[in-house]
């Protein structure tokens, strides 16, 4: 065998089978034995047939062989073909000797046409194979464009929805806000004046208040409608100002608010009003979802080139499977109670503004009691001034 024929048997080894097409070891036995049937056949009524009758014949199991089987076993059949006319067909019957020329012309003549129509139909059956693949590829070009045309369809609609959905939340946490400011404003009027029921309206009403505000903000940060102004800014104001926020919101948990000791020009780099609603937005959660009157802690600290915001409860902890479901919007745990205020938004909302400061927002401990969260920036630096002489 050549290397053109090594490669070309390489190159045709996963091609589709032809129709038709025997197993070599049944295509030899097939063939073999249709040849020795026509073989006997015509020896028993030679005196009643030309040697052209012969010559067809066997010529067309060779093209049989070639069409259904391998290329050896047509070529082994079109030199076995040769032999049997010679022996069979040509006087003296039995040998191999060769009186006349015209029967030599017409071995050699059977012997070219079968090699050149066994070399033929291989060709033709190779390119076959070749036009079924190629098809196949095809047809399977076509049914992924098919499926990703959809999949593109489906990942517009998505969006449409989304869209839509961010449309619609939008506009009914704008047009809710005016009328629970007059709730809330009659309610501190009437509860001025002693009103039996007011002070409760008044609560619900602020924490409806709340909810749709957090349903704006969610809208704002997925249209990409937040502006964000990332600025130098003092670690101790940014603690200060969010303990100012919570300490109204968070009953009776009592808030231990620590900056790292020694540092009193320990800065970050990011937008102080994002920041600081991050921070309320995890100090509120922890009071919502930890025992009543456990402790919560503000803290932050150093670290290398940036700066850790963390907020910790005593709550009863996240499960594992959990961690990260917990920032995903209208999430609500399982294990959460069914009289827990929010919708589930608060997480999702501060780590989307976390990210529009190039910062991060993890769940970066929890246990059988207690989570810990925190919120990581760029640390900035701030020049002492020199001291004053003297």
């Amino acid at each position: 065998m050549t290397p053109a024929d090594a490669g070309t048997t390489s190159a045709t080894k996963d091609l589709p089978p032809a129709p038709f097409q025997f197993n070599p070891i049944v295509g030899w036995l097939v063939w073999v034995a249709v040849f020795g049937a026509f073989w006997i056949s015509c020896i028993s009524v030679r005196p009643h047939i030309e040697q052209v009758h012969a010559v067809l014949g066997f010529l067309l199991v060779v093209l049989g062989a070639a069409a259904t089987s391998t290329r050896r076993l047509a070529l082994t059949l079109a030199i076995g073909g040769a032999l049997a006319i010679n022996l069979s067909f040509e006087e003296p019957y039995g040998t191999l000797f060769v009186h006349k020329a015209l029967d030599a012309l017409i071995l050699i003549g059977f012997l070219a046409v079968a090699l050149l129509a066994t070399q033929l139909v291989s060709t033709a059956r190779r390119q076959a194979a070749v036009a079924r693949r190629r098809a196949a590829e095809v047809e399977q070009l076509a049914s992924e464009r098919i499926r990703l045309m959809a999949e593109n369809e489906h990942a517009v609609m998505l969006q449409e929805a989304a869209r839509a959905k961010d449309a619609l939340l939008a506009a009914v946490s704008h047009d809710l806000r005016t009328p629970l400011t007059t709730i809330i404003t009659l309610a501190d009027q009437a509860a001025a004046r002693g009103e039996t029921g007011s002070v409760s309206i008044g609560r619900e009403a602020t924490r409806l208040s709340h909810l749709v505000e957090n349903l704006l903000e969610y809208s704002r940060v997925h249209a990409g409608a937040w502006p964000v102004r990332l600025d130098t800014t003092i670690v101790e104001d940014v603690l200060g100002a969010v303990a100012s926020e919570v300490r109204s919101r968070i009953d009776d948990h009592p808030l231990s608010v620590r900056a790292q000791p020694g540092d009193p020009l320990l800065a970050a780099m990011l937008d102080e009003a994002l920041a600081v609603r991050i921070l309320a937005n995890l100090v509120e959660n922890a009071a919502k979802y930890a025992p009543d009157g456990s402790p919560i802690s503000l803290e932050a600290l150093a670290d290398g080139d940036h700066v850790v915001f963390a907020v910790t409860d005593a709550g009863p902890g996240i499960p594992v499977v959990e961690r990260e479901k917990v920032f995903e919007a209208f999430y609500r745990g399982e294990r959460a109670a069914p009289d827990v205020g929010g919708v589930g938004l608060g997480l999702a909302i501060a780590r989307a503004l976390a990210e529009l400061q190039l910062g991060t927002l993890t769940l970066a401990g929890t246990g059988v009691s207690g989570t810990r969260m925190e919120f990581r920036v760029k640390r900035a630096t701030i020049e002492e001034p020199p001291p004053l002489a003297a």
